[in-house]
């Protein structure tokens, strides 16, 4: 054992052993230790939540439809909060997943050419020709 840490003193070499490892390995570590898949898991969505909670607050907490149902813009459920392009000629495809970007990209890239709105808003505005009120729809459009 001591023989093969040996090799690996200098910092910059066990760090890429590490991850060379983890690389080959991913398949047979997660079926030896499903534990910490799970684990992972959880970090990944406490991670994404963080994030998504941090963009929400950038861009105001709330929906910025002024017709929206809600008094005063809905705001109490922050998975119920959606990003949409107004311009679509402004959407790209790498911005799809958008939570996978950094923090720093978000800020830059994406903020300035979306608004909030809630889930209902997001909806009424994709699909009016799906509304019981033919005004609202008028609207929207």
């Amino acid at each position: 054992m001591g023989k093969d840490l040996d090799r690996y003193k200098d910092p910059e070499k066990r760090k890429q052993y590490q991850k060379d490892y983890a690389k080959n390995n991913k398949k047979n570590y997660y079926k030896l230790h499903p534990e910490y898949k799970e684990s992972a898991k959880i970090r990944k969505k406490k991670l994404l939540r963080k994030k998504k909670r941090k963009i929400v607050e950038l861009l105001g907490g709330r929906c910025s439809n002024p017709n929206c149902a809600c008094p005063d813009g809905y705001s109490r459920c922050i998975a119920a909060l959606e990003l949409h392009h107004p311009d679509e000629t402004t959407k790209n495809e790498n911005f799809n997943n958008y939570l996978a970007m950094p923090m720093e990209r978000i800020i830059k890239e994406v903020l300035p050419i979306v608004v909030l709105l809630c889930s209902n808003c997001h909806q009424e505005h994709h699909n009016p020709e799906l509304m019981n009120n033919a005004a609202l729809a008028q609207q929207l459009v």
